[in-house]
């Protein structure tokens, strides 16, 4: 994941945020479209690569009231969100530490389990 290797300090700042904005304030894990929707765009735009985020913008214009149904769905189910905000965070500590193939394997996880899920419900 080139986000790894290309992120500014700033960069990793915002994505930071956007992983806060998962935790409620009582300092368990919350949910919202938005913010996860934002963490994406933020690891996309840390890639430096404006093809890419040009990429995962339309994606989620395109989809997302198909994402958010599905979303909502599969963030009802008991123990989800903990496990989207831990894999959030892998992905994040990875960047974090410029290990280039652990965001790669975390994203790919990531990715994976969210396809095997939504599969589920559409």
């Amino acid at each position: 994941m080139a986000a790894a290797d290309n992120r500014s300090t700033e960069q990793l700042e915002v994505i930071s945020a956007c992983l806060t904005s998962m935790r409620d304030k009582n300092g368990g894990h919350s949910y919202n479209i938005e913010g996860d929707l934002q963490f994406h765009m933020a690891i996309a735009e840390a890639t430096d690569n404006f093809l890419r985020v040009h990429i995962i913008k339309e994606i989620f214009d395109i989809a997302r009231s198909q994402l958010n149904t599905a979303l909502e769905t599969i963030t009802t189910l008991q123990g989800n969100i903990d496990t989207i905000y831990r894999q959030h965070s892998e992905i994040y500590q990875s960047i974090a530490d410029k290990d280039r193939p652990g965001a790669g394997a975390a994203m790919r996880r990531h990715l994976q389990w969210v396809k095997s899920e939504l599969n589920t419900f559409l």
